[in-house]
């Protein structure tokens, strides 16, 4: 079994105690003295982190709806955005629901949970839940790949 010394407690370790380095290969501590050196990182750091948080959640949510606005419904094309809903159309797919995602579950995550969906105005999202309105396999799905284009 190959082992490498972590640089900060001295040990010597099974590679699997080692994170990977983007451009080195591994990281030169292991794992639990990362854990801690970002702890402390963070304790020191915790006000300019959590600003830094607010700060990208609050440019993420500003592009989700700027991006929103260019959407409307598939079915009756409805454009206002306080009216747009995202259906999952196949809803054992469905991970989590997208309102308030940006900000729970993050800019990547929503994007995904974003490509199994269609955009419906609130009253054909209703009428599709309730049998009214039947989608057929010709609705585009949305393509959430532009939402970067809204990010400044």
């Amino acid at each position: 079994m190959k082992t490498k010394l972590c640089k900060k407690c001295d040990h010597d370790l099974p590679l699997s105690e080692f994170a990977s380095h983007p451009t080195k290969g591994l990281q030169y501590i292991c794992k639990v003295c990362q854990r801690e050196v970002s702890k402390d990182w963070y304790a020191r750091n915790k006000a300019r982190q959590l600003q830094n948080n607010y700060r990208n959640t609050k440019r993420y949510v500003e592009a989700f709806n700027a991006w929103k606005k260019t959407l409307s419904c598939v079915v009756c094309s409805e454009s206002e955005t306080c009216c747009l809903d995202f259906h999952h159309v196949a809803s054992n797919k469905k991970e989590f629901s997208l309102a308030g995602a940006v900000r729970e579950k993050g800019f990547a995550a929503t994007l995904k949970e974003l490509k199994k969906c269609v955009c419906l105005c609130s009253n054909c999202h209703r009428k599709v839940h309730s049998g009214v309105v039947i989608l057929d396999k010709t609705y585009k799905l949305i393509d959430s790949s532009t939402v970067r284009n809204f990010l400044q």
